[in-house]
């Protein structure tokens, strides 16, 4: 049994960094892959595993839901050298994540 799981769009470079990630770091998850347009997202939204409606969602153990695939990324990679330390390193590697989903 794993203890995350990923509902994500195969298809969505959001939700292949966050795939990249989960192997990058070698973290056992359960991954739910889900198009647009199919009757497994309109499953997924009516059983309540996308609250938000969006690709990609991460739960986690304790139930809690995280969406937006940057957080998804700042969550994961904390505490695991991905994330550096310090303040002003933090924010320039914000800054770098909201450059690059915004292009």
């Amino acid at each position: 049994m794993t203890d995350l799981t990923l509902y994500s769009m195969p298809s969505s470079g959001n939700s292949y960094k966050v795939r990249l990630l989960l192997a990058l770091e070698g973290r056992r998850y359960r991954h739910v892959p889900i198009e647009t347009n199919t009757p497994e997202l309109a499953e997924a939204k009516a059983a309540g595993h996308l609250p938000l409606g969006k690709l990609p969602t991460l739960h986690l153990p304790d139930g809690t839901i995280l969406t937006e695939s940057n957080a998804i990324l700042w969550y994961l990679g904390h505490g695991t050298g991905w994330v550096p330390e310090g303040a002003l390193a933090q924010a320039q590697m914000l800054a770098w994540m909201f450059f690059e989903q915004n292009r």
